[in-house]
């Protein structure tokens, strides 16, 4: 120990001391001391049952593994709300695409009853098609209520309040590969949009015959005016006819 006059190192327990003769008094020992030395009077035992009581010492710490628990059942609550969330999006989107397969596989099946009475040639006529030439022109090509021919309507506007339509039955020649038509029927059509509309028919006798080119393309030989020797054909989506 020090003294607490001099400074100077002295043993413990020195009172006083031998080099300046100041008092040193014995400091007491602490309660954490006196455990480790073995030495636990009544009184020390008595306060520091007390302290604990309070809280104030040896306060238990939280348990780890509480706080590890808390945190897992966190986790798994999320989990399982977030599969749940997947699982009815899942089951909705399912749903819409079971719908989808079903309403194709009945556009499919009235396809086929549509043209089962067609040859396949004047089956790849079928549908819906658009002038890459012009612009302007639309053909719609269905079965006929007759076997083996095919209705087709062609509309091209001239202007904003007209436009002219062609409708043909055409039947495939097969020998020649493509769709003929005769009596043919060209009409002017018009309807400024005030309520004052009317159709001119030009002739009733149309020639021509339809067929595909080597890039694909349906084209138009129009024997009776060659309204379409420049028309190109391609598949198009749906159009308004009107």
């Amino acid at each position: 120990m020090l003294c607490v006059k001099c400074g100077s190192e002295i043993p413990d327990g020195s009172d006083p001391c031998p080099k300046c003769g100041a008092e040193n008094p014995a400091v007491p020992k602490t309660a954490d001391e006196m455990t480790d030395s073995g030495e636990q009077t009544a009184e020390g035992s008595d306060l520091e049952a007390r302290f604990k009581e309070l809280g104030l010492l040896n306060a238990e710490k939280p348990k780890s593994s509480n706080m590890i628990m808390i945190v897992s059942l966190i986790i798994i609550a999320a989990v399982l709300v977030i599969g749940a969330v997947f699982f009815f999006t899942l089951r909705d989107l399912w749903k819409d695409y079971d719908t989808a397969v079903n309403r194709l596989g009945e556009i499919d099946t009235a396809l086929k009853e549509g043209i089962s009475e067609l040859d396949n040639g004047a089956g790849d006529y079928i549908g819906k098609w658009v002038d890459s030439w012009s612009r302007r022109a639309r053909m719609d090509i269905k079965a006929s209520s007759e076997p083996g021919q095919v209705d087709i309507n062609i509309y091209w506007g001239s202007s904003y309040d007209r436009r002219t339509h062609w409708s043909f039955t055409a039947v495939y020649d097969e020998e020649n590969d493509c769709m003929k038509y005769e009596n043919g029927l060209c009409y002017n059509e018009m309807d400024d949009g005030n309520g004052n509309s009317g159709t001119e028919q030009m002739y009733s006798d149309g020639k021509g015959r339809f067929y595909f080119g080597e890039d694909g393309k349906m084209r138009w030989d129009d024997e009776t005016e060659h309204a379409g020797d420049e028309c190109t054909f391609e598949r198009a989506q749906e159009f308004e006819l009107d």
